[in-house]
């Protein structure tokens, strides 16, 4: 039996899984933002007319159960939003 070198299992346990883990998308870290705001789990809400500038501000429009929620929040740059606020349209 072959044993798997330290170089090996640092590689396949630690690196690999927190390169793939951190690859959300903004629509995706929208939607979990914008979840316990709005009323709705993350796979329910709906994201659209996404927009950010040149500084880490973002908005965006959420939808829950029908209904229309103006969003905002700061993105940290570590795959979250942070100072999120939603107002129903």
């Amino acid at each position: 039996m072959k044993s798997k070198s330290f170089a090996t299992v640092i590689l396949g346990t630690t690196l690999i899984p927190m390169f793939i883990g951190g690859c959300a998308s903004p629509t995706q870290l929208a939607q979990s933002a914008s979840a316990g705001r709005v009323g709705c789990s993350p796979s329910e809400v709906i994201i659209s007319n996404f927009e950010g500038g040149f500084t880490h501000a973002r908005s965006w429009t959420a939808v829950c159960n029908g209904k229309s929620y103006i969003c905002s929040g700061v993105s940290t740059g570590r795959g979250a939003y942070s100072d999120v606020t939603c107002t129903k349209k």
